[in-house]
């Protein structure tokens, strides 16, 4: 099994910020690579909702910047704020 670690910068204020590398240029564990220069984000960025674990039925947060670098792509992730009632 191959593991990767990726730095991420936190900060609090109405809800929980997140600054952190969402891709690099390497091989993903379906054998692709994604080219961070030729990303077309249009579409994702007209509804930039991040998924736990890439899952549709559970949206936890939304990406507020996306920013392209030399071979990787980092964002900004604000996720949701925890309803008062949960449990779990």
């Amino acid at each position: 099994m191959q593991t990767k670690t990726l730095q991420a910068t936190v900060s609090k204020g109405d809800g929980i910020k997140v600054d952190a590398t969402i891709t690099t240029e390497t091989i993903d564990r379906d054998g692709e690579v994604l080219i961070s220069q030729g990303m077309d984000a249009t579409e994702y960025d007209k509804n930039p909702v991040v998924f736990y674990n890439h899952d549709y039925a559970q949206p936890i947060g939304n990406i507020t910047e996306m920013r392209r670098g030399k071979g990787k792509i980092d964002a900004t992730i604000e996720f949701a704020k925890r309803p008062e009632d949960f449990k779990g």
